[in-house]
């Protein structure tokens, strides 16, 4: 017979007899088929229907009279290595268990090949849904198949697995929800980022592989599902197939994004297919949210449940707290004890009260004067009207570069006064003491003549940084990233966001009535 694909009847022998009714579909590595089997359900006879994807390589294998695949001799050796890559994705799959994720059943060695078998998807690939949808989605359609999609590669990051072919052909539709198949394409790793699957083919699809994968990869990288996530949503939004890695530019994406998309999804995309690993959003959590205009931080992992303590536990806890508090006290103790051996003699000890002479009375009255006119001079600073300097033997007025120096006067013969009055003609100062409340923050936004046009929005380094509105006063190139320039009329105006002067996005509102959308992104 020696036909590439099983014919319809075949019998294939696991925990169900499965009858084999129709092939599905082929790739390089194996050829997907649909099955029926008859089970029991206690007394009552029950159908099942199963996709039962086939081990048959291209190019390494054909097939024998009686159905069974065997390796061509001269590539014995590359099926028996490629035989063992597609056994492992079978047993990673049988061990996955997510709503988003096609599910195995089981896995059979049977016909000289390798089986496993999955559930029957009843849908269509995300690929025929969009065409049949008019050619592409709407914003909240496609974001909500985004967000499941990333669910399940979030699940499969966790356990350091990279799906590494995501792409409209490999999620189907199935009741109206989005599951991913086809983990042909899959690695696993190590706790130490490093490859553990066995897999050592490298397998890529222009416009949904990541630049780095053409060259292989050898660590865990989650950003490479990342970017086909990202790929996949701008086939969703566009109906267009992304061009291949190497060519995808910030200027290229946003030039073919639909004019009315929200600015948060075109930066979530534009972070997402960034070219280069170390620039791309790290996660696909982190992607999802920014789809939303969520900020990185507010994705944080889940705090770990906290333990109860039995009764010993608890005592225990309790002791090494009442310990922890002893320690405390001691450290206390030491300090309050090494403080008052350094003291000075006068301050440590309590000495009787000596009768004082005229003499220490009259000093004693003096230096309380001193201090009560220093205490009035600072008050008087601080209050609306300021008062003269008081100067003191101990200290000296510093004169001001606005002010003419005053010239200190000696206090050798202090007259004491209980209520110093403050003075009749109080000058002006030049320069007020300093406050301690905070200064106000220069406003972030304002209006920039800029000659040609004028600003009214955000600024930052004196040009225009964040949302506002662009009128221009005569024609001029809209300043942008863009290669292809537009010119704008006398009237015209564009309201938007810029960054450092450049238009990031915004509408372009001519005066002759047409609007026109502008995504221009960041560099």
């Amino acid at each position: 017979m020696n036909t590439d694909t099983l014919t319809p009847g075949f019998i294939l022998k696991g925990n169900h007899q499965y009858t084999i009714t129709k092939t599905l579909n082929r790739g390089g590595f194996g050829i997907t088929y649909h099955a029926e089997a008859e089970f029991m359900d206690h007394n009552i006879p029950q159908t099942g229907y199963y996709a039962i994807k086939e081990f048959f390589p291209e190019g390494l294998c054909q097939r024998a009279d009686d159905q069974s695949v065997v390796p061509l001799d001269n590539k014995k050796v590359q099926f028996k290595e490629a035989m063992e890559e597609f056994k492992g994705e079978a047993d990673c799959l049988y061990g996955l268990h997510h709503k988003g994720i096609v599910p195995v059943n089981e896995v059979i060695e049977a016909n000289g090949t390798i089986y496993y078998v999955m559930k029957y998807l009843d849908g269509q690939s995300l690929e025929e849904y969009v065409s049949k949808k008019g050619g592409h989605l709407d914003e909240q359609e496609a974001c909500s198949i985004v967000s499941k999609i990333g669910e399940a590669l979030g699940y499969l990051h966790q356990k350091s697995i990279l799906h590494l072919d995501v792409k409209p052909d490999n999620i189907m539709i199935s009741n109206g929800s989005p599951v991913l198949i086809d983990f042909g394409s899959f690695r696993q790793f190590n706790t130490s980022g490093d490859i553990s699957s066995k897999r050592r083919s490298i397998m890529v699809t222009d416009g949904f592989s990541p630049e780095e994968q053409y060259k292989g990869i050898s660590t865990f990288s989650p950003q490479a599902d990342v970017y086909a996530l990202g790929a996949t949503l701008f086939f969703m939004l566009t109906g267009e197939h992304p061009v291949e890695a190497s060519e995808v530019s910030k200027i290229w994406l946003y030039t073919h994004l639909p004019n009315m998309l929200s600015e948060s999804v075109a930066e979530a995309l534009g972070g997402a297919m960034a070219r280069r690993a170390s620039d791309r959003i790290g996660s696909v959590s982190r992607f999802v949210a920014a789809l939303h205009g969520k900020p990185e931080d507010s994705v944080k992992p889940k705090k770990k449940p906290t333990r109860k303590l039995d009764g010993v536990e608890e005592e225990k806890k309790k002791k090494r707290k009442n310990l922890a508090w002893v320690g405390v006290a001691a450290v206390a103790l030491i300090a309050l004890a090494a403080i008052f051996l350094f003291m000075p003699h006068s301050q440590a000890t309590s000495d009787p009260v000596e009768e004082k002479t005229d003499e220490a009375q009259m000093k004693d009255s003096v230096e309380s004067n001193d201090n009560e006119a220093a205490l009035a001079s600072s008050t008087s600073q601080a209050s609306d009207v300021p008062a003269q300097p008081t100067v003191t033997n101990q200290q000296q007025a510093t004169p001001s570069t606005n002010q003419q120096p005053s010239q200190p006067q000696p206090s050798n013969n202090p007259q004491p006064s209980n209520n110093p009055q403050p003075s009749n003609n109080p000058q002006p100062s030049n320069n007020p003491q300093p406050s301690n409340d905070p200064q106000p923050v220069p406003p972030a936004s304002g209006t920039l003549n800029l000659g040609y046009a004028t600003w009214t929005g955000g600024v930052k380094g004196g040009q225009p940084d964040g949302k506002g509105t662009m009128v221009f006063n005569s024609s001029h190139v809209i300043e942008n990233w863009d290669i292809n320039q537009r010119t704008a009329s006398p009237g015209d105006k564009v309201e938007g966001k810029y960054k450092e002067g450049h238009l990031v996005f915004g509408t372009w509102y001519k005066t002759n009535g047409e609007t026109e959308k502008l995504n221009i992104g960041t560099r």
